[in-house]
């Protein structure tokens, strides 16, 4: 009963135990040299309420013992004690669409290319296979150089009460999933941790709440010759999702349309 306490205690204190979680296995030897380990450990989404919470942590432990898992360490030969699980508990991205990017292309091994598969809605419906995502080949700085349309005939939700659902997606196979405008999104930001610089290749300005221009954020921005204002208290809540905005970075100020 501890560790149920101390883990309702910590969600409650991060303001994320009434919130949609993410609730995730992430063990050892994972995506690893030897093994990928894809899909052999449970994970789940829009886990809601501490009932459900303590028992999808249960779930991604005993995922280790599945005959799925444990036919898998044979074949790879892995051995039993090699493996460690982890459950990672997260805020859930209601994404309205995700998808798998691999930093190489995993068919020819090319280095040069990033090679992203995508759907609307939750990423659920490309890792498990339910659909034919689009496909995407983009270069070292994220442009797009090819692109494949898949038939995105369905697409995965969340549902209000928890968990989540596999609905038709009528007339999505005629849409991109990621499109040639998304390079020009403006990156709103609540820190400038150096976390978030990866972003900064897709991004066309960048707006953070605090910092200033000695922070490791400012610095990156302007090697990468993007707009970047600091300091803009309040951003995270002012700027919406969608909104047209002009970020002036050499007069440090934010024009919202």
């Amino acid at each position: 009963m501890y560790i149920q306490e101390e883990l309702i205690a910590q969600l409650k204190g991060m303001g994320i135990l009434s919130k949609p979680l993410a609730v995730r296995s992430s063990a050892t030897c994972e995506d690893s040299a030897r093994a990928s380990f894809a899909g052999m450990h449970d994970s789940f989404l829009n886990v809601r309420g501490t009932d459900n919470i303590i028992l999808a942590v249960k779930e991604c432990y005993a995922s280790l013992w599945t005959p799925r898992a444990v036919a898998y360490r044979r074949k790879m030969k892995v051995g039993d004690d090699e493996v460690f699980q982890a459950v990672v508990i997260l805020e859930l991205v209601e994404a309205v669409a995700a998808g798998v990017g691999f930093t190489c292309d995993p068919r020819s091994g090319r280095e040069d290319v990033v090679l992203v598969n995508a759907n609307f809605g939750l990423g659920e419906s490309v890792v498990s296979g339910a659909v034919e995502p689009d496909e995407y080949c983009l270069d070292t700085k994220l442009e797009i150089l090819e692109r494949r349309m898949g038939r995105k005939e369905n697409q995965t939700m969340a549902r209000p009460d928890g968990g989540t659902k596999l609905i038709a997606s009528p007339g999505s196979s005629e849409k991109q999933v990621l499109s040639d405008e998304n390079g020009g999104d403006v990156l709103v930001a609540p820190t400038t941790d150096p976390g978030w610089t990866p972003l900064f290749l897709r991004a066309s300005a960048i707006v953070v709440e605090p910092g200033g221009i000695g922070s490791h954020g400012a610095i990156v921005a302007r090697e990468y010759g993007i707009p970047a204002v600091l300091n803009v208290l309040g951003a995270m809540s002012l700027i919406k999702d969608g909104q047209n905005v002009v970020v002036d970075g050499d007069e440090g100020k934010i024009y919202m349309q």
